[in-house]
């Protein structure tokens, strides 16, 4: 709907009222599913934890609600001369702010904790998977940096270089953004092989590499395997 809408206005010079309300609803309902998926991995749901706190899901709900509100309020505001509508896109604005700003810190702290249960947590044949989980949000981390650090790159570069024959470029390089943070979401937290990860602990892979020379009763498989290895 967006590149259509511009593709109107550069072949007729008018605006399709009923085209960009759709643009509008659209984008706002991309944004409030991609802010509520940002904001559960940075909680760490279904990652680290099977459930938030009744006060994590009760904020969540509020913030995420009054940011869909705001947005579908300022979608159907097509009077850009209005004080109304300027008020509106104000307000979703500030309270996407917010919500970014609650999504770095709830980051930093599941990291912090990953790291904090590795350091003071005795080792078991689980403890890798927590090391692969704490890289995980690590390179999150540095990926959702670069992606709300970018778009104010793109309009640099489109107030500095670039004419209104190429604004097409900073909606093209918007989507690609848009599709790589979802890409790269997919990719990193995909489905994990846990046994990959713990078979070096547990003597599986020991018994695969050696399966004449089964361990010795009382003498635990993970001992032998370190045997081998040295």
């Amino acid at each position: 709907a967006d590149y259509y809408a511009n593709y109107e206005v550069n072949r007729t010079g008018n605006e399709f009222t009923s085209i960009q309300n759709a643009n509008n609803i659209l984008g706002a309902m991309d944004d409030t599913l991609q802010l509520t998926t940002l904001m559960l991995l940075s909680l760490g749901w279904s990652l680290c934890r099977s459930h938030l706190t009744r006060n994590q899901g009760r904020l969540l709900q509020i913030a995420l609600s009054a940011y869909f509100i705001f947005e579908m309020s300022s979608a159907f505001c097509t009077d850009g001369s209005s004080g109304s509508c300027s008020a509106l896109s104000i307000m979703a604005l500030v309270i996407r702010s917010l919500i970014l700003l609650a999504i770095i810190i709830a980051m930093n702290f599941t990291v912090t904790q990953l790291k904090a249960m590795l350091t003071h947590t005795p080792w078991v044949p689980s403890t890798p998977i927590q090391y692969a989980r704490c890289k995980q949000f690590a390179v999150f981390r540095l990926w959702f940096i670069l992606y709300l650090l970018l778009p104010t790159a793109f309009l640099l570069v489109q107030t500095i270089t670039l004419t209104w024959k190429e604004l097409w470029l900073t909606f093209l390089l918007d989507t690609i953004l848009q599709t790589l943070m979802y890409f790269h979401i997919g990719v990193t937290f995909g489905p994990m092989n846990e046994d990959f990860l713990t078979r070096a602990f547990d003597g599986s892979l020991y018994n695969h590499v050696n399966p004449n020379n089964p361990p010795q009763e009382g003498e635990e498989p993970g001992e032998q395997q370190q045997e081998a290895v040295n």
